[in-house]
C-alpha cells in the first residue's frame, strides 16, 4: 500500500543470452524507463466478492467488549450485530468510489439451533449456490435494501459453521464452467481480463462443527477442514480469502478478566456449565483459526474491537482486492524470435516472471544500415523507371 514510482524496478532478461537487457550492473536490474500509475489512477478488473456474515448468537453481545453479562439483554442498536451491519454499509459505499465493476454477495451463515429467538427461516443462513449467487453491483439499490431491511431486522442466533460455509463458497468460485468467473474467447481459451475473485469471512467466534473441549483435538479437526479447502484452491490460486474477527484477541480477553496472560482454551473457557472456568464461551474469538484460514491464500487477517477498526479493515481488504499498480515500459531494441522475461520488483519482493517473444517486429537494424538499404532501393527503382521511360519513348517514335 502507498507505494511510489521509485519503489518499483523492472528486470528484463534475454533468456537466449541469459543476461539482463539494459543492465544496471551496480544494482543488478534493468535500467529501463517506464510509466507508472497508482491504484487510484488505474481501472481495476471486474471483481466478485462474497462476504460471509456470521449470524451466531454471540453477535447479540454488546459493542462494548469490556461489558460482562447476558448478551440477550443488549438492546437493538447497541449489539455487535448492528455495528457490523453499519460497517458493511460503509464497505459498500467505499467500493463505489473505486472504478470498475464490483459485484458483492452478502451471505449470512450459521447452523440453526433449537434454542433462541430466531426470526428467520432456515434458507436464510444456508450457504448454497442460490445464496452465494446473489451478486449485486455495489451501485445497486438492492444491496442497500438487503442491508437496511432484510439483514437489519433479523436476530442472530445460530451456531458458527465456519469451515462448511467457507468450503461451499470456495467450491462455488472455483467452478470453471461459470464464464462470469472464468471468461473464455471463441476458441475456448481464457481471456486476459479474468475477474478478481475474493471471499471475506466475518466472524466473532469459533467453529462449532469442529469444536472439542480439548484444544488439540479441535485443532486437528480444523486442520482436516483446512486441507479440504486447500485442495479446492488449487483450481484457482488467484482466489483470495481475507478474514475479519470482531472481538478481543486471547491476550486482550485475558486482560479483561484479570489474567496476566492470554486466555487458554483448555483452562479458562466455560464451554458449558463449568463454573470453575472464568471466560464465557460467547466472548471467545478464535484468532488462530482465522489466521490459518487467511494464510491459505496469503490473504489479510484482522482482529477488530470496534466499528472504526472494522471499517478500516474492510477498506484494507478492498485495497487488496481492487488495488493495482500499472507499469508500462518500452522494450529497447527487441529482436524477433528471442525469448524475454520481465520481472517487476518492490525491493526485496519480486513478482513471478512473465515470458514473451516478438513474432512480428519492425525495424531492428542500426539506423545507418537502414538508411543505406533504403537508398539502394530508391536507386534500383529509379534505374528501372529510366529504362522504362526510354523504352516507352522509343515505341512512341
Amino acid at each position: 500500500m502507498n507505494l511510489k514510482k521509485y519503489d518499483f524496478q523492472i528486470k528484463l532478461i534475454d533468456t537466449n543470452a541469459n543476461s539482463l537487457v539494459a543492465p544496471d550492473e551496480e544494482k543488478s536490474y534493468s535500467n529501463i524507463k517506464f510509466r507508472w500509475k497508482s491504484p487510484q489512477d488505474t481501472v481495476p478488473d471486474d471483481a466478485y466478492i462474497i462476504v460471509l456474515f456470521d449470524m451466531s448468537g454471540s453477535m447479540q453481545c454488546s459493542t462494548d467488549l469490556n461489558r460482562k453479562g447476558n448478551c440477550n439483554k443488549v438492546p437493538k442498536g447497541q449489539r455487535k450485530y448492528d455495528a457490523a451491519i453499519d460497517t458493511l454499509k460503509n464497505f459498500v459505499e467505499e467500493a463505489k468510489t473505486w472504478k470498475g465493476k464490483t459485484q458483492v454477495s452478502i451471505v449470512p451463515f450459521g447452523n440453526r439451533v433449537k434454542t433462541g429467538n430466531c426470526n428467520f427461516s432456515e434458507p436464510f443462513v444456508n450457504v448454497s449456490p442460490d445464496n452465494l449467487n446473489d451478486f449485486q453491483n455495489v451501485e445497486s439499490t438492492e444491496l442497500t435494501k438487503f442491508l437496511n431491511t432484510d439483514l437489519s431486522n433479523k436476530t442472530p442466533c445460530t451456531a458458527t459453521n465456519i469451515y462448511e460455509s467457507l468450503y461451499k463458497s470456495v467450491e462455488f468460485l472455483t467452478n470453471d464452467s461459470d464464464e462470469r468467473f472464468y471468461p473464455v474467447n471463441r476458441e475456448g481459451e481464457p481471456t486476459d481480463n479474468q475477474p478478481r475473485l475474493s471471499i471475506i469471512l466475518f466472524t466473532d467466534g469459533f467453529d462449532t462443527d469442529t469444536f472439542n473441549k480439548d484444544e488439540t483435538i479441535a485443532r486437528g479437526k480444523q486442520q482436516q477442514q483446512i486441507d479440504k479447502i486447500a485442495t479446492l484452491l488449487k483450481k484457482n490460486p488467484q482466489l483470495a480469502i481475507h478474514t475479519l474477527g470482531y472481538g478481543l484477541t486471547p491476550k486482550q480477553l485475558g486482560q479483561k478478566y484479570g489474567l496476566e496472560r492470554a486466555v487458554n482454551w483448555n483452562k479458562d473457557i466455560d464451554w458449558g456449565n463449568d463454573k470453575t472456568k472464568l471466560i464465557p464461551r460467547v466472548e471467545y474469538l478464535d484468532e488462530q483459526a482465522i489466521n490459518n484460514i487467511s494464510s491459505l491464500t496469503n490473504g489479510i487477517s484482522r482482529i477488530a474491537g470496534n466499528s472504526k477498526e472494522i471499517t478500516e479493515s474492510l477498506k484494507l481488504f478492498l485495497q487488496a482486492i481492487l488495488g493495482e499498480y500499472e507499469i508500462i515500459y518500452k522494450h529497447p531494441n527487441p529482436q524477433r524470435g528471442r525469448v524475454y522475461q520481465v520481472i517487476s520488483s518492490v525491493n526485496p519482493v519480486e513478482s513471478n516472471s512473465k515470458e514473451y517473444r516478438f513474432t512480428v517486429i519492425g525495424i531492428t537494424a542500426p539506423p545507418n544500415i537502414v538508411a543505406g538499404a533504403f537508398g539502394i532501393s530508391i536507386i534500383f527503382i529509379g534505374s528501372w523507371f529510366i529504362v522504362y521511360f526510354l523504352w516507352r519513348k522509343e515505341l512512341q517514335s
